[in-house]
C-alpha cells in the first residue's frame, strides 16, 4: 500500500478529557479522505478527577455528576471559563474560550532533537482516571514535502486548569523497535527509507484507551491496522503487544466491556491481546460509543462519521450488529470529525467548507443550523470541540485555504475559531 493510503490527509480526534477537550491538527492540503477519528474519545465529560465520557466538552478542574461537564470550579454566580486543549505541530496548548474569543493559558511541545522539521501531532487521547493525555506524531505526510511519514512515537503531557507540561516520551516508533518488538511500521532507518533523518514509515493517528485503561489502542495510517500496547501502571510507558486488522479512517473506540474495538461500524476483537476483524464495512472519523442511561441513551450507541461525508448513530443492543438509528448526509468531506455536548442531544460537524449543528432526542437526528462556503477558498475545518452542557458554543481548527502557500516546516498554516450557534457566519475569533 502506498503511505499515502486509502486515508489521505489526516487530522487528530477531538477527545474528551475529564474536564477538557484536546483537538489535534494537521497542516495537510486536501488530498483525500481525513483521518481524525479519536477515540479517545473515545461521553460526556467530566470535570478534573471526574469520569470522562465518549465525546462531550467540559471546563478544567470541575466536579461533574454523571457524565455531564463541569466547569473550572467556580463558585455560585461566577462563570467559570471554558476550557480546551488543542494540538497544532509538536505544540498542545490550553485555551480559554469562555467570551467566545480564544486565548492561549499555556502551552507546552514534543522536544524537537532527532524530529524532521514538519513532525506533526495527529492524535490524542486522555489516559483512564489520569489529568494526563497521550499523543500520536509523526512526520507530516502533505504535499511539497521530500519525506513522507515515519518518525512515529507516544508521548505523554499532563494538565491543569492552568498549565500544560511535556511528560515524555512513551514508545518510539523506529527501526530499533522493529528490531526489538516486530511492530511493522518501524521497519527502516534513512538508508532504507532514502530520507535523511527518517526511520520507518509508522504514523499514529486514532488512539484509544481499554476501559480499564491497562491497554493502548493505536490505528496506524501506513498500515492501516490496529496496534496494541500495553500501560506500565507506575511510567505511563508502552510495550507492544500485537497489531493485526483493517482500518479505515481514524475513528478508534473500545466497548465498555473492553472486548470490542470500533473504527466507525469496523469492528474488531481485541480479547486475549489479539485483533482480528469481525466486520470490515464502514470507517469514519470521530468514533465513540455511547453507554445506556448517558444523556438521550436507552441503549449503548455508537456515535460516528460516516466516511467523510455524513454522520450517523446505531444502536449497540447487539455489540457486533449495529443497528442504524439515524444518519445524515451531505457533500463529500463535509464531515470530517464531530464534537457533542454532555448529553448527546447536540452535535456539531465540520467539514470542507462547512460546519453544522444537529440536534439529536434519541431517535432523530436533525439539522439546526450550518455555515456552508465561508470564503472564495474550499477552507478545511478538519476538527472540533464543543463546550458547555447546551453545546451553544464549539472551537473548529482550520487549515489554511486551499490555494495558499506555506513553506515546508511552517506547521501553524490553522486557524482557530470560536463559534456560537446561530452565528456561525461570524466567528468570534479566529488565530494562527
Amino acid at each position: 500500500m502506498s503511505k499515502f493510503g486509502s486515508n489521505g490527509a489526516r487530522l487528530a480526534a477531538a477527545l474528551v478529557l475529564s474536564g477538557a477537550v484536546a483537538i489535534g491538527c494537521s497542516s495537510e492540503s486536501d488530498g483525500g479522505t481525513a483521518g481524525g477519528g479519536g477515540t479517545a474519545g473515545s461521553g460526556g465529560v467530566g470535570g478534573v478527577g471526574g469520569t470522562a465520557g465518549g465525546g462531550g466538552v467540559g471546563g478544567v478542574g470541575g466536579t461533574a455528576g454523571g457524565g455531564g461537564s463541569a466547569g473550572m470550579g467556580g463558585t455560585g454566580g461566577v462563570v467559570p471559563p471554558q476550557l480546551v486543549i488543542v494540538a497544532n505541530g509538536r505544540t498542545v496548548r490550553l485555551l480559554d474560550v469562555a467570551t467566545g474569543s480564544i486565548e492561549e493559558v499555556a502551552s507546552a511541545e514534543i522536544p524537537a532533537a532527532g524530529l524532521l522539521p514538519n513532525h506533526q501531532i495527529f492524535g490524542a487521547v486522555q489516559q483512564a482516571g489520569q489529568q494526563r493525555i497521550y499523543v500520536g506524531s509523526s512526520n507530516d505526510c502533505s504535499a511539497n514535502q521530500e519525506w513522507c511519514w515515519g518518525n512515529g512515537r507516544i508521548d505523554r503531557f499532563t494538565f491543569t486548569s492552568t498549565e500544560v507540561t511535556y511528560d515524555g516520551l512513551a514508545y518510539e516508533m523506529n527501526n530499533a523497535a522493529f528490531v526489538a518488538d516486530g511492530i511493522s511500521c518501524a521497519e527502516g532507518t534513512e538508508v532504507d527509507t532514502g530520507y535523511t533523518g527518517q526511520e520507518g514509515d509508522c504514523a499514529p493517528g486514532g488512539l484509544a484507551f481499554s476501559p480499564d485503561g491497562t491497554r493502548f489502542y493505536v490505528d496506524d495510517d501506513d498500515l492501516d491496522v490496529v496496534e496494541i500496547f500495553s500501560v506500565d501502571p507506575a511510567t505511563g510507558d508502552l510495550a507492544f503487544l500485537a497489531e493485526d486488522g483493517s482500518t479505515d479512517k481514524h475513528g478508534l473506540t473500545a466497548h465498555p466491556d473492553g472486548t470490542y474495538l470500533y473504527n466507525a461500524t469496523r469492528i474488531f476483537d481485541i480479547t486475549g491481546d489479539m485483533v482480528v476483524n469481525v466486520s470490515t464495512l464502514g470507517g469514519g472519523n470521530a468514533t465513540e460509543v455511547v453507554p445506556s442511561g448517558t444523556g438521550v441513551a436507552t441503549t449503548d450507541l455508537l456515535v460516528t462519521t460516516d466516511d467523510t461525508d455524513g454522520f450517523a448513530i446505531y444502536d449497540l443492543t447487539d455489540p457486533i450488529a449495529p443497528v442504524e438509528v439515524d444518519s445524515v448526509a451531505y457533500d463529500a468531506n463535509q464531515v470530517r470529525s464531530q464534537a457533542h455536548n454532555a448529553d448527546f442531544s447536540r452535535f456539531v460537524l465540520v467539514g470542507r467548507r462547512a460546519v453544522r449543528t444537529v440536534s439529536f432526542d434519541g431517535t432523530t437526528l436533525a439539522l439546526e443550523d450550518e455555515a456552508l462556503g465561508m470564503g472564495a477558498f474550499a477552507l478545511q475545518n478538519r476538527d472540533v470541540a464543543v463546550t458547555g452542557d447546551d453545546g451553544e458554543l464549539a472551537v473548529v481548527e482550520m487549515e489554511a485555504q486551499l490555494g495558499e502557500a506555506h513553506e515546508v516546516g511552517e506547521p501553524d498554516d490553522l486557524r482557530f475559531a470560536a463559534w456560537r450557534r446561530g452565528e456561525y457566519h461570524a466567528p468570534a475569533s479566529c488565530s494562527a
